[in-house]
């Protein structure tokens, strides 16, 4: 089997090495690619910060290393891609998303929250409706989209030539919609997360699989 990783930077060494000892093969073949939107992130009067991904902790640092409020780490990798530039983290989710992350915050303090002002620090598109989160949650959230993701588009021949069987591994909905066209009714899908189950929902073979670490 072909397991073809759909993500942005390479997959973890350990992970190929596994794959390969159970007689698969790994291609690393990014349906999108990260291009920082250069905008300022500005935290006075925030009283915490949400960092929604480590390329949005990265591209963040600078500002984050000289914040006084609370830093939020969606997840496990985020939150060490944070603590690598000397950054503290008070809170760590699960990497299932902001929605899960603020309503478990809201259930921890029994539905009163300990911040007024959010800076969510992320991707210019998102899943979430922060509008609405902001609403429920009773804080105020400010966006600051630090890089957006594009298609790379690579060569429908190369790609349709990979031999197979095959399996696609998507972790975005845009990564689905980017390859769709290239996906092959014997391929296998994937879908890591829930924008990726929405978009390959109709797609045939594709499985939904638990939202892995970052």
């Amino acid at each position: 089997m072909l397991f073809i990783d759909t993500r942005i930077s390479p997959p973890d060494e350990r992970w190929v090495e596994s794959v390969a000892l159970a007689g698969n093969r790994v291609a690393h073949i990014p349906a999108l690619e990260c291009i920082p939107t250069g905008i300022s992130v500005n935290l006075d009067g925030f009283d915490a910060a949400f960092v929604a991904s480590p390329r949005a902790a990265n591209l963040s640092s600078g500002g984050l290393s000289h914040f006084n409020g609370l830093v939020w780490a969606v997840g496990a990798t985020t939150a060490e891609t944070l603590r690598k530039k000397g950054i503290q983290v008070s809170r760590v989710g699960d990497a299932s998303g902001a929605g899960t992350f603020f309503a478990q915050l809201k259930q921890e303090f029994e539905g009163r929250l300990p911040v007024r002002r959010v800076a969510w620090i992320s991707a210019e598109e998102t899943i979430e409706n922060r509008d609405e989160l902001s609403r429920v949650s009773g804080i105020e959230i400010v966006h600051f989209p630090v890089y957006r993701t594009v298609p790379t588009h690579p060569g429908f021949q190369t790609v349709s030539a990979l031999p197979k069987p095959r399996t696609w591994l998507f972790y975005s909905g845009k990564a689905v919609r980017s390859f769709k066209a290239y996906i092959d009714s014997t391929d296998c899908v994937e879908l890591h997360g829930r924008s990726a189950a929405q978009a390959g929902a109709s797609i045939l073979n594709a499985v939904i699989k638990p939202i892995p670490l970052e």
